[in-house]
């Protein structure tokens, strides 16, 4: 059984580093080899102690023993193949055999096991909560769970930093012990040597107001007495959660994306075919910068709450949420209201809330008893959007996550969301005015059908394989790398309801004035078709409505911090024209000294010997890229999108892609952009990296606790996750992460030692091998990998988990 990422695992000299696992020429008599992968291919590392392969061989060892090795292969195979797609990749175990006769690893008529494991989560503290946020029952000590799965353990306590890590019960009684790093700093006690009476101050009130200072209390000499520390009186007004025992943003919250601000027209353009008196009229409004949810909130990140505080919806506390019922019912039609129901005599994209038709209803929404956010009538599961919750219950919802993260969540505004939506398009939707072409981009009324579909003659001429709502992200990214902004469901938004946009404000908040109670709905979902789906158009409803095709995603203003003071600080350059684009930073030209410096104390041959080198100004991105960005290119390229590990995309640097996609990646960019945008050289990256100083990391001789994210830097990523690009303070030039969180690309050829490079900061591509150099470090590495002068190399064709890259551009003259 051989379980491993390269070709010749055997012996040294066969090593190289190329991965994925060879097969033999010929197998010997009497011979089985299963191999983790099929030839080409990884074998993922998986995210216990064991790889992904092992873990489920282990797993079937202890279910089915008495299995024939061959079948005992294939059922290992199956359990793979399916939990790598699940992921994003595909691994593929193969085997090769010459066995004539039955063989078994154990006795081969011994019953199997039910697949059953029982999990306990051993904490410290003792009375810490646990939760298994990939399952819907409440976590208890030896609860029963199926061996060899996976499971998201989430542990907190008050006044503990909390954990959360996804762990698999590679065995029958799985124990998994959880250690919570207390956020609380004892107090030091300070006594004298000889202690007389306690140190008493006498505090004099302070009137709130008063400009009159009360006059110092003389002090008698107490210098041998005990020093007592003052304790401040605590204010008892506010209800806020203490800081440590806020749960941190990663862990329940969206995962959000950055929006630059800017103006855009709102509403019923121009060039749109079909236009509601609601939408009009255009006018054009100016956005700040801001945070939107990715995708919709989900029904885990919904259960957490309710979890956490026994909420009860208003779907459960009444008389359920609104779904679909089939029948014919005839209504007047001033009695219909056009913003809720769906007409079987609609004939065309073109007929919208204003139409009006005959009025016989072919199928229609109701209440239904028994239907909430856990039922909503279809079959749902975590990664779904959560539905049939009011506005109302959005707003508790705010107020419990804002409380728990110490952030200040909200909805979007209608503005905010149409700006977002549009990402700097004028067209019907925000990939073009085609409606057949949303079955790649949203979820809405197509073709796909199913024993409940209803006689609708309106729906998107394609299909998209989903009936009822999708997993949330289950579409092509906008180009500001939000999903689902077209379909799946509606999403409430903050501003009250008006019949149009005379009056509303120009400067992107929320139209909150007005008398009509109802609040706005924008985006259409799976039960709609396409016309509503469009970017201007809106839906409104009362606050205390609960729909089976309506939730939510959330909003978060954007804070800005003050500027790290450097005297060799540059300002970053205003080129940013496309959010897809990295935000640059101007670097100056000047020399310095590279490689292995003589008081750096640990240097290996090839940082060596130290020379100098004339950089010229040029510019280096702020961040690492992001996923997000990535994803632009591959969704518009159909190109293979990198694996995050279940770690979160969006905000952090991208990972999983070799040098070569990365050159893919660039000539996409600088077609889209006009720009020059590539790999910065080796000597640019070590130039930027210092800083200008010389020390063995930009701040010091020291690693420091907290400052970068690698095996031993006291983050708390350390050693398990890559970090949302920007999450620690940036170098003396505004840069972020060159030290830690993924090795970074650049354009150089790999070298022994410094001996002939060139002097003039260029890319070494001359007389080295095919291999290409990374800097930085990385999550998983020491922090000595972390400095300045520390190089690392692997083949271009390299994919891993802890390697990403920045971008780097000349400057124009």
């Amino acid at each position: 059984f051989v379980d491993a990422c390269r070709a010749q695992p055997f012996g040294r000299s066969f090593r190289t580093s190329d991965r994925g696992l060879a097969r033999l020429g010929s197998v010997p008599s009497g011979t089985f080899i299963s191999l983790a992968a099929s030839e080409g291919q990884v074998a993922a590392d998986g995210h216990g102690r064991n790889g992904l392969y092992t873990g489920h061989l282990l797993a079937q060892l202890r279910e089915n023993p008495g299995l024939d090795i061959e079948d005992l292969h294939k059922a290992v195979a199956r359990n793979v193949y399916r939990s790598s797609r699940n992921s994003g990749d595909t691994q593929r175990p193969t085997y090769q055999s010459d066995l004539i006769e039955k063989w078994c690893l154990a006795d081969c008529d011994r019953a199997p096991s039910h697949g059953k494991a029982r999990l306990t989560v051993k904490t410290e503290p003792p009375d810490a909560r646990v939760r298994v946020m990939n399952i819907a029952r409440s976590y208890r000590d030896g609860m029963e769970v199926k061996l060899g799965e996976r499971y998201d353990i989430f542990v907190s306590a008050s006044g503990y930093t909390p954990y959360r890590a996804w762990h698999v019960a590679d065995e029958m009684e799985a124990v998994i012990p959880v250690v919570l790093e207390s956020t609380a700093k004892p107090k030091p006690i300070r006594l004298q040597d000889t202690p007389t009476e306690p140190q008493i101050k006498e505090v004099t009130p302070v009137v709130l107001g008063s400009t009159v200072k009360s006059e110092p209390t003389p002090q008698r000499d107490t210098s041998l007495e005990p020093e007592i520390e003052e304790v401040k009186p605590v204010a008892l007004e506010s209800t806020a959660k203490p800081a440590s025992t806020r749960l941190p943003d990663t862990a329940l919250a969206p995962e959000m994306i950055d929006i630059p601000g800017g103006s855009f027209l709102m509403g019923c353009l121009n060039n749109d075919r079909v236009c509601n008196d609601n939408e009009r009229p255009a006018r054009r409004v100016q956005v700040k910068p801001f945070r939107l949810g990715r995708t919709e909130v989900t029904v885990s990140q919904f259960r957490a709450f309710v979890d956490a505080t026994g909420y009860s919806t208003e779907a459960i506390g009444n008389s359920g949420c609104m779904t679909w019922k089939d029948g014919k019912r005839a209504y007047s039609v001033e009695s219909l209201d056009f913003g809720r129901w769906e007409y079987r005599d609609w004939a065309s994209d073109d007929a919208g809330p204003g139409y009006r038709v005959g009025a016989l209803v072919d199928s229609h929404l109701e209440y239904s008893a028994g239907s909430d956010w856990r039922n909503p009538g279809y079959l749902t599961s975590d990664d779904f959007p959560v539905v049939c919750v009011s506005w109302n219950d959005v707003q508790a919802y705010i107020e419990w996550l804002n409380d728990e993260t110490g952030k200040r969540y909200r909805l979007p505004s209608e503005a905010e969301w149409e700006y977002a939506a549009r990402g700097g398009t004028h067209t019907e939707y925000w990939f073009g005015s085609n409606s057949a072409d949303l079955c790649a981009y949203g979820n809405v009324a197509d073709q796909t059908r199913s024993s409940t579909d209803s006689s609708w003659t309106n729906k998107a001429a394609c299909s998209d394989g989903y009936w009822f709502a999708a997993p949330v992200g289950s579409f092509k990214s906008t180009w500001l790398g939000l999903k689902d902004m077209h379909g799946n469901v509606w999403e409430w938004l903050q501003d009250r309801s008006h019949g149009d946009y005379k009056g509303a404000p120009t400067d992107g908040s929320a139209w909150e004035n007005g008398w009509d109670s109802r609040r706005i709905l924008r985006g259409g979902s799976w039960l709609n078709p396409p016309v509503d789906s469009r970017t201007a158009y809106r839906l409104r409803d009362l606050p205390d409505q609960r729909l089976y095709n309506a939730g939510f995603r959330l909003a978060e203003g954007v804070v800005t911090s003050a500027a790290v003071e450097s005297a060799v600080k540059p300002q970053p350059t205003p080129t940013q024209n496309l959010w897809f684009e990295p935000q640059m930073v101007d670097i100056p030209g000047g020399s310095f000294r590279m490689g292995c410096l003589s008081d750096e104390g640990d240097c290996y041959d090839d940082e060596k010997p130290a020379h100098d080198v004339r950089i010229k100004p040029f510019r280096m991105g702020k961040f690492e890229v992001t996923f997000a960005q990535y994803d632009v290119y591959a969704d518009d390229t159909g190109k293979r999108k990198p694996k995050d590990w279940t770690w979160g995309r969006g905000n952090r640097p991208v990972i999983d892609v070799s040098w070569d996609d990365i050159q893919g990646h660039i000539l996409w960019l600088n077609k889209k952009t006009g720009k020059s945008y590539r790999l910065p050289s080796e000597a640019e990256w070590e130039f930027a990296a210092r800083a200008g100083t010389e020390t063995q990391y930009s701040w010091g001789d020291a690693i420091g606790v907290g400052r970068a994210n690698c095996r031993d830097c006291g983050s708390r990523w350390d050693s398990q996750t890559t970090a949302p690009v920007g999450s620690f303070s940036p170098n003396p030039f505004d840069l972020h992460d060159m030290h830690g969180n993924v090795w970074e690309w650049v354009q150089d050829a790999a070298h022994d030692s410094y001996r002939g490079a060139p002097a003039d900061g260029s890319a070494w591509l001359r007389d080295g091998d095919i291999r290409r150099v990374m800097r930085g470090g990385s999550f998983g590495d020491v922090s000595q990998h972390l400095r300045v002068a520390y190089r690392t190399r692997d083949t271009p064709r390299l994919r891993y988990s802890r390697v990403g890259f920045r971008l780097a551009e000349d400057v124009s003259h």
